[in-house]
């Protein structure tokens, strides 16, 4: 199985940097047995949205999109969004497995509308990101989102433009 990803550990090193406080956020969540409410409802998303913002605007993306992503709390539909309405939902994971599956669980049915990015959360820090959309089948296209079927594609390379290393 064949995976496109692209490597952003020197992106997460330059982020963190400075950040004393989101580093020990980050280091903390590696240090629990289970995740807590609090973990997985408020720390995790903080983090991932807080670096997927910079990654958003800092990325060279194929994309014409502007880069002025940020958080978007006023909905449970996306993560982020810029200033012409791309959204963009931010999913991540601690496992290899659940990185290399292009499927994504939503927690509501219509962030399917939205670009996936998932990242890939290991001890030293987030290393791994890719880019995931689902893809509606012919026959259902123009029902809502809800009533479709269809599956998750790795668009990747389409956002980014290039070719980027594969891993076995």
């Amino acid at each position: 199985m064949f995976m496109t990803y692209r490597d952003i550990s020197d992106d997460y090193a330059f982020f963190t940097e400075d950040r004393t406080e989101y580093k020990e956020r980050y280091a903390s969540l590696f240090n629990q047995d289970a995740p807590t409410v609090g973990s997985q409802f408020y720390w995790i998303p903080e983090i991932t949205e807080t670096f997927a913002v910079f990654l958003m605007n800092s990325m060279n993306l194929k994309t014409d999109w502007k880069k002025d992503f940020e958080r978007d709390q006023s909905t449970e539909r996306w993560d982020l969004i810029n200033s012409e309405g791309v959204t963009v939902e931010v999913k991540s994971t601690k496992t290899e497995d659940g990185f290399r599956r292009n499927s994504v669980r939503t927690s509501i049915k219509s962030q399917r509308e939205s670009l996936i990015l998932k990242l890939f959360m290991e001890k030293d820090g987030m290393n791994k990101m890719k880019f995931v959309r689902f893809v509606v089948r012919e026959e259902d296209l123009g029902k809502p989102i809800e009533d479709s079927k269809g599956k998750w594609v790795n668009v990747t390379d389409e956002i980014l433009g290039h070719k980027i290393p594969y891993e076995n």
